[in-house]
């Protein structure tokens, strides 16, 4: 199956049991780049409804699937900030089935997201964090724009080792300077 066979479609609350399903086998993939370990994810069924709801009603959030053969393969989200000052920031989140890294699926993903955040008459800029490590998703994010930020020194612990992660930021508004 090639990536043009891949659909991209907004999450429903209806899609809730396949979230949980698609983060469950994500989270217990060894050496996987997010700071959230499987036992520590406990969500239940209302809970991600109530969380997918809650990016449907946000003018500045927006989460999305990847889909092939009507299985989740791929997820991105922007979680908007809810302040004032900040509503024009939203999160970026990315993750992508290991059977289809390397494929596409992320760089569509990413195509989709920014093009939707341009669009987004609230959202002016993306921010990320990633692994200083994972060499492989900064230059993905650097591909499309963004802009390396600053490091934060020993943020996580992850498998017994404390990592620097990379703070990204991609401006997506007009440039008013």
């Amino acid at each position: 199956m090639k990536c043009e066979d891949v659909t991209f479609e907004e999450a429903r609350v209806e899609d809730a049991e396949s979230l949980i399903a698609f983060m469950k086998e994500s989270l217990s993939e060894p050496g996987l780049f997010v700071p959230l370990d499987a036992d520590e994810y406990n969500a239940d069924i209302e809970k991600e409804r109530e969380k997918i709801r809650s990016f449907t009603q946000e003018e500045n959030s927006l989460f999305l699937f990847a889909k092939a053969k009507g299985q989740n393969i791929g997820m991105i989200d922007f979680r908007g900030l809810q302040r004032r000052a900040l509503r024009h920031v939203t999160m970026l989140g990315i993750c992508v089935h290991r059977d289809w890294r390397g494929r596409g699926v992320g760089n569509a993903l990413l195509e989709h997201g920014i093009r939707w955040a341009r669009e987004n008459p609230v959202v002016k800029r993306i921010e990320l964090y990633t692994y200083l490590r994972n060499e492989r998703a900064q230059h993905l994010y650097e591909k499309f724009g963004f802009v390396r930020e600053g490091v934060r020194r020993r943020m996580v612990l992850f498998e017994g080792e404390y990592l620097d992660d990379v703070t990204m930021g991609l401006w997506v508004g007009e440039d008013v300077r």
